[in-house]
């Protein structure tokens, strides 16, 4: 990513977590969403037949890095 983009990433990161408590948001249904959109991409891959075991793996992987969520060092390979 470009140094400018990076540090505008930031700023904007910055800020959203300055004023979250004056943000008007109801955090639970955007959570309760997105939690749900990732779970149909998971049953998604694994009603997949074309896919063996590891691609399924390596995929379901994929989606939890799509969306920032860690997966430690189990998939290092």
């Amino acid at each position: 990513m470009d140094i400018r983009l990076e540090l505008l990433s930031g700023a904007i990161c910055d800020a959203v977590r300055e004023n979250m408590t004056t943000l008007t948001i109801d955090a639970n249904q955007i959570v309760d969403s997105k939690a749900t959109k990732i779970l149909g991409e998971i049953k998604a891959v694994i009603h997949n037949n074309n896919l063996d075991d590891f691609e399924m793996v390596d995929e379901i992987v994929s989606i939890f890095c799509k969306y920032n969520i860690d997966i430690g060092g189990c998939h290092d390979f």
